[in-house]
């Protein structure tokens, strides 16, 4: 990958956004979006293989993480919850990039996963429409496994 950020860049998407935060600055330029993003992917290994729509990947162990539920018009929210060792996860939308920082994933057993994970409260609620994750592609390459390509 050519280097499309200033050489002496070092700032992630998130250190932007926790300055600014930290009203350390009061906006985010699109420049410095870019440079971000691109110093992350700089950062990635090499042989690293990007996600891809179709691609499931397996859960190498059991490990917390965050789901997002989607209500009617379209506000997200969410919660923690776990992954247990062996469950699988669906890249069923194409990511926007080619090389995506990271991507949203839904449940390979939908319906199981929303059982154990969602709580019936939520599940029931008329205004509820669903769930998924979004998992950053280091994250997928290093603690799962891809088994469907």
């Amino acid at each position: 990958m050519t280097q499309k950020f200033p050489e002496n860049w070092t700032k992630t998407i998130d250190n932007l956004f926790d300055e600014e935060e930290q009203g350390l600055r009061e906006n985010i330029s699109d420049d410095e979006l870019e440079w971000a993003k691109n110093y992350e992917l700089s950062l990635l290994p090499k042989a690293m293989r990007f996600p891809r729509k179709g691609d499931v990947y397996e859960c190498l162990e059991e490990r917390d993480i965050e789901y997002l539920t989607i209500w009617e018009n379209d506000e997200i929210d969410g919660g923690d919850t776990q992954l247990q060792k062996g469950d699988r996860l669906l890249i069923g939308e194409a990511p926007e990039e080619q090389q995506p920082l990271g991507v949203y994933l839904e449940a390979f057993d939908y319906d199981g996963l929303e059982k154990r994970m969602i709580p019936a409260k939520e599940r029931k609620d008329p205004t509820y429409g669903g769930f998924f994750f979004f998992i950053d592609s280091l994250d997928l390459y290093q603690n799962f496994k891809l088994i469907n390509r």
